[in-house]
């Protein structure tokens, strides 16, 4: 497979080559991974049109409307814990926009405590039942589509969503153009590019469990990227960032949660 021509969708770097493992990722079709040499992701070659996605997360838990209003109340605990950190320094009534918003688990919470939120997904049905519930909320498949009457945030947050993003650098850069001065980028990640390493070992001996894997690390997700390239790439883009938890203090002008 020429891969010369591929763009990696986490970092934007052409530099990649066949993992030479094919796997089926969770509801999609059957494809060969890419690793990108720069920032040592792995990711689906396959453009992401935006009629097959809406279709495929329409397939999933998250993204059927009965089981995706469920899991977003099931997961209000999470939505809370984050809600507390972001609370600290930027309090209600702060500006918030949650970037795939889905069935407005977390603006929810978030008006519960006071902020004056906004929100976007991909789903029309998401769309439908977060506007039923009073929110401000626009369907849109890139940040770049999110025009609110409100130009920038005090608070932007983007929950187990990156992964899903075809151009990371630019959809990055385009939410930090949106954070007001002394604004905080929230992200919720997920790295499981080791383990879809360890698949590729593991299928030189063992083909059918290192492809199963591999399966299971990358999900439907379109990339898999190592934490510590996504904190490279935006610290390319002059974001200064701390990995927090409760006990670590921040005092930083912009800040990204991890």
């Amino acid at each position: 497979m020429n891969t010369n021509q591929i763009i990696c969708p986490a970092c934007g770097a052409s530099d990649s080559e066949s993992t030479k493992l094919k796997i089926k990722p969770s509801g999609r079709s059957e494809t060969v991974y890419c690793k990108c040499h720069n920032c040592k992701s792995f990711f689906n070659p396959s453009s992401n049109n935006i009629i097959d996605e809406i279709g495929h997360t329409i397939s999933t838990a998250w993204g059927g409307e009965e089981t995706g209003k469920k899991l977003s109340f099931y997961k209000r605990l999470m939505y809370d814990s984050i809600l507390n950190l972001l609370s600290i320094y930027s309090p209600p009534p702060a500006s918030l926009m949650d970037v795939g918003c889905s069935y407005a688990g977390f603006i929810t919470q978030a008006d519960k405590r006071g902020y004056k939120v906004y929100g976007t997904d991909i789903l029309p049905t998401a769309v439908d039942f977060s506007k039923s519930l009073g929110f401000d909320v626009i369907q849109a498949s890139t940040v770049v589509d999110a025009n609110f009457n409100s130009p920038v945030f005090d608070v932007i947050t983007v929950l187990d969503a990156n992964y899903y993003f075809n151009n990371q650098p630019l959809e990055l850069k385009i939410i930090l153009n949106k954070l007001a001065h002394n604004g905080i980028l929230a992200m919720r990640v997920v790295d499981k590019s080791w383990f879809y390493s360890m698949g590729i070992f593991i299928s030189k001996f063992l083909p059918r469990i290192g492809r199963r894997i591999a399966e299971k690390s990358v999900n439907d997700h379109l990339f898999s990227m190592p934490v510590s390239s996504l904190l490279k790439l935006l610290n390319q883009q002059d974001l200064k960032f701390y990995m927090l938890h409760p006990k670590v203090p921040c005092t930083v002008k912009t800040r990204l949660y991890l």
